[in-house]
This record gives C-alpha cells, structure tokens and sequence, in this order.
C-alpha cells in the first residue's frame, strides 16, 4: 500500500485519497470507488512487488481529488493562499519524479549510475535506435528479395517500440506473445517471413529455416533490459500463426 501511494508522487498522494473518498460519499460515483477499493485490495494481497498495477484506477481519482481541491480553495477566506500551497505542491512533487520520469543527467553518463534498473526511464533509452537497427534488417531483406511480412519480439516493451516508432520506417505488423501482445493475437500478418526480435528461441522450433542478422547493443554502454538483443529472420513456418500462437504465450 506504501508503495502505490509513491507511485502517486508527494502531491498526488492528498489527491488521490481525496478523491478516494470523494467518490465514496457520492452515489453516483460509488462504482468507482468500489473498483478502485477491489483493485488496491487484490494488488495489495494478491500481486505483491506490482504496485503499480493499481495505476489504472488513478486518472477517476485524481480527477475526483483535484475537483474536490478546487472547492476547498473556493471556500477559504483567502483563496490565493490556498492556491500557492497547492502550486507549491504539485511543484515540489514534480522535482522529486523528475529522476525517476525524465532523463536529467547526459545519456553517455547513464551506464554509471548504479541500480539503473530501479529507474522507469531507463527501461526506454535506446528504443529509436533498436527500431533503426531493425528498419536497417527490414530494409536489408527487402533489398534481397527476402520482404520481412511481420515482426515478433520477445518482449512487450520491444513490440510497442516497434509498433510506435516504426510508422515512418513502414515496419510490417508487429507481434508478441509476451503479456498483453499475446492476447491480442496475431490478427491478418503473415508469418512466410518473420523478422524475430530477442525471440529467436521461442519462434525456432516452428521454422524450417532461422538464421541471427545482427545483434543490438544499448547505446552508450547502457545495461538496461533492451541491449544484447540478437536480431534474426526465421522463414518457412511449419504452420500458420493461428496454429503456433498458443504455443507462444509467456507471462513474465
């Protein structure tokens, strides 16, 4: 429970408890805070170490919280007072998130600081160039006559990289059978040609034919998640994407 309250930040942590019981107190929004309650209870009992799993009920109370900080500056007898305070706050809290949110110090510094994995920030340094290395085998295998017809990464994160910053690289659908990429299915890509990111030993066992390109490293030396990242092609699926996509699930 500490720990989602952290995750609020210092200023978000009135807020939301406001909010909290301001939905509580009124009818019409109960629902909400019926909602909110189960989630906090099932991540706090259930997912221990996923704090953050209760993010989802964050936007409907900090609205809930900020509507209700508006009416107590309404009522005071000098409103801008409590207008600077919360000014002050909401301040404050953004300078102690913003190691944490933003990158503060130089990029070729990162792979100094220690516990970088404790950093959120972290976990996304290095995205635009992992999708120029594999727009660079995409348009490789393009060039030999070899079209990539879909991606699959072993990693959500790498998958959602992909998806977003590769709209101007016009990548082929990107797939994943990690989390939530996995629910999503394979939807109409073709699997004839698989560029396989981080991947290549769930995707092996169902081609005729995989080779490793290339492998990314982090830029800067960084030890993030994302380096060390072998980039393959497999092609010649023993069965279709339809067939393979439960064997390809992993919930990690």
């Amino acid at each position: 429970m500490p720990l989602q309250l952290v995750f609020a930040g210092l200023f978000g942590i009135p807020l939301f408890v406001t909010g909290l019981v301001t939905v509580w107190r009124r009818p019409e929004l109960r629902f909400l805070a019926i909602t909110a309650t189960l989630l906090i209870l099932y991540v706090v009992l259930w997912v221990p170490g996923k704090e953050y799993y209760s993010e989802g009920t964050g936007p409907a109370l900090l609205a809930a919280g900020s509507a209700a900080a508006e009416g107590w500056v309404a009522r005071a007898r000098r409103p801008r007072l409590r207008q600077t305070l919360l000014v002050a706050a909401a301040l404050l809290s953004m300078a102690v998130s913003l190691p944490d949110v933003l990158p503060v110090v130089p990029a070729a510094d990162l792979h100094s600081i220690t516990d970088l994995d404790t950093v959120t920030s972290a976990d996304t340094f290095g995205w635009p160039q992992l999708t120029s290395a594999v727009a660079a085998q995409d348009a490789a295998l393009k060039r030999a006559g070899q079209a990539p017809t879909s991606i699959f990464t072993g990693n959500y994160g790498e998958a959602g990289a992909l998806d977003v910053l590769g709209t101007a690289d016009h990548l082929p659908p990107v797939l994943s059978g990690h989390n939530t990429f996995w629910l999503w299915g394979p939807g109409q890509a073709s699997d004839r040609t698989v560029l396989v990111v981080d991947a290549l030993d769930a995707l092996q066992p169902y081609f005729s034919s995989c080779r490793v390109l290339t492998t990314y490293y982090a830029p800067y030396h960084v030890p993030n998640d994302f380096t060390d990242l072998q980039i393959s092609v497999c092609t010649d699926p023993a069965a279709s994407w339809r067939t393979i996509w439960p064997h390809l699930k992993h919930y990690d």
